[in-house]
């Protein structure tokens, strides 16, 4: 007859150093997992952030088309850029930057003096609070209404 073997006096099984390192182990992944996390919500209100000074610049352009109608206060003897409007830092639609609006007159001038149409320039600047800059502008060229 062979002796039973009593599962309790067995020796058998898990340490507790190495239940340790596991613990370690699955801790520091956790903790990538975080840092990723907190980076990827980040990221995330940044591109927020970003698309809205997008729509602003281009509800910006559009009502330079539509309400002005192309019409800048410049002397059309000069092809610099004038300064149409500058706003330093400012909220623009919780986007917190400085706003600046160029324009030149640009090609050929009608026999009343006034150029068939104006390059415009917008540029909106910010920085987000991870201290990374951001940049939108749009370029177009604007054509005045005649009479």
């Amino acid at each position: 007859m062979a002796p039973t073997r009593n599962p309790l006096k067995s020796h058998e099984g898990v340490s507790l150093i190495e239940v340790l390192v596991a613990v370690v182990i699955i801790g520091i992944g956790c903790i990538g997992l975080y840092q990723m996390f907190t980076y990827g919500v980040e990221l995330l209100g940044e591109q927020q952030h970003r698309l809205k000074a997008i729509s602003l610049v281009q509800r910006r352009m559009e009502y330079l088309k539509n309400e002005i109608d192309g019409k800048f206060p410049i002397k059309r003897d000069t092809k610099e850029q004038v300064v149409i409007e500058e706003r330093g830092r400012g909220q623009y639609d919780d986007v917190k930057g400085s706003l600046t609006i160029k324009a030149r007159p640009a090609g050929h001038e009608y026999s009343g003096g006034s150029p068939t149409y104006n390059d415009v320039h917008i540029t909106l600047t910010w920085t987000e609070q991870s201290g990374r800059s951001y940049t939108v502008e749009m370029r177009s060229y604007l054509i005045p209404r005649q009479g």
